[in-house]
């Protein structure tokens, strides 16, 4: 089986990759910016490619290069600021959406004509999703509630393919993202609203992923499947 997986190299992808891979998962890894990361993980069964998912052409090119595979993980995303919605740049809004949403897009745009019949599509989500997100974080949030629409959109649309399209949704999971924007004090006030008393852990999150790459979820689709320790109860 062949995966590819963008953002790949760090947090939740990385543990996907591991996961992926002893798995016995053949892995393209495409990252960015974390070129050590990247080559650390790679080997014989993971081969690594810089692309720009935010960039048509790069993304085209990509998949130029390519034969078929199987599972496409739409990993890649992140914030790019916080602030309340009076002084939020449209500049940085602009990049939250092309990050988090239509890098999602470009991905099954020129992924889906040369996915096999039967293979699935996992996007990542978030809680925020559902929470509207942290105060001055609705660009993030709503950029990831268009991912689960997207999901549904594109599960209904590959149906007759049999290809299984599902969105990944994480709570409180220790990432760049919580390490760049996220106080000690702030963070451990999240994980004292978390039934289950702890964060989660990447590996948390690749469990269910890869799962979800697995025949045993054949009859899954068109689903958000939330992860989170019971945040939302």
């Amino acid at each position: 089986m062949r995966v590819i997986i963008t953002g790949g190299a760090t947090g939740i992808g990385k543990s996907c990759v591991q996961s992926l891979f002893f798995s016995g998962m053949n892995i393209d890894l495409i990252y960015f910016n974390s070129y050590n990361e990247a080559t650390e993980l790679e080997n014989d069964n993971v081969n690594i490619h810089r692309v720009d998912v935010t960039d048509e052409g790069e993304v085209e090119y990509f998949f130029h290069t390519i034969d078929s595979f199987d599972i496409l993980i739409n990993n890649a995303g992140g914030n790019i600021s916080f602030n309340s919605t009076d002084k939020y740049l449209l500049n940085d809004w602009n990049k939250t959406y092309e990050l988090n949403t239509t890098s999602v897009f470009l991905m099954c745009k020129y992924g889906i004509p040369k996915i096999k019949d039967g293979g699935k599509i996992i996007n990542m989500s978030s809680i925020s999703a559902k929470t509207g997100g942290a105060k001055g974080g609705m660009a993030y949030a709503s950029s990831k509630a268009a991912i689960d629409c997207m999901t549904k959109s594109l599960a209904k649309e590959l149906a007759s393919r049999n290809i299984c399209v599902n969105a990944v949704s994480p709570g409180v999971v220790y990432t760049k993202q919580h390490e760049k924007f996220s106080s000690e004090e702030y963070y451990n006030s999240l994980i004292e609203k978390i039934p289950l008393g702890r964060d989660g852990k990447t590996s948390d999150i690749s469990n269910l992923v890869t799962f979800l790459c697995s025949d045993e979820s054949n009859y899954i689709t068109g689903q958000v499947i939330e992860i989170n320790g019971g945040m939302l109860v």
